[in-house]
């Protein structure tokens, strides 16, 4: 049934953006507080609906959501990970 292979392709997907989504980091920063996130040069808010969010639990990496995973997935040629400075 082709809606049913729809709906599967766009779990599928969904899945494999949500992996492409998850930058591990190799050391904990000091100061949580004082991490920001850049595309190609461009600051990502902290936003848990359509920017990033810290994993507070393992200090070992940050999650990108909604629009801006979206913007990772599909144009974003580097990504920056900067500590010690203010969001």
């Amino acid at each position: 049934m082709p809606t049913d292979l729809s709906s599967t392709l766009e779990s599928v997907i969904e899945t494999i953006a949500e992996e492409a989504c998850k930058i591990d980091i190799r050391t904990p920063p000091a100061d949580p507080s004082q991490v920001k996130v850049l595309f190609d040069g461009i600051p990502v808010p902290v936003d848990p609906v359509d920017g990033w969010t810290y994993d507070m639990d393992t200090n070992l990496s940050l999650t990108i959501h909604g629009n801006a995973c979206r913007t990772l997935t599909q144009s974003t040629h580097q990504v920056d990970v900067v500590t010690g400075c203010p969001r």
